[in-house]
């Protein structure tokens, strides 16, 4: 739980100290959507490596 506070708090504060406060904007469609199915994967990735690592 720490690790998505951490991520979010992370991801507030490059939103919100860019020079350039529309570059969100600039991705496409197909970029954000690429990029949060690879979130999504290393995320699953990640879980399931903690997981095993507290079983042994």
């Amino acid at each position: 739980m720490l690790v998505f506070f951490t991520f979010v708090i992370l991801v507030a504060l490059t939103v919100t100290n860019s020079k350039q406060p529309f570059f969100i904007a600039k991705k496409s469609r197909e970029d954000w959507l690429l990029d949060g199915i690879g979130l999504f994967f290393q995320g699953i990735v990640i879980k399931n490596r903690l997981l095993t690592e507290t079983k042994n």
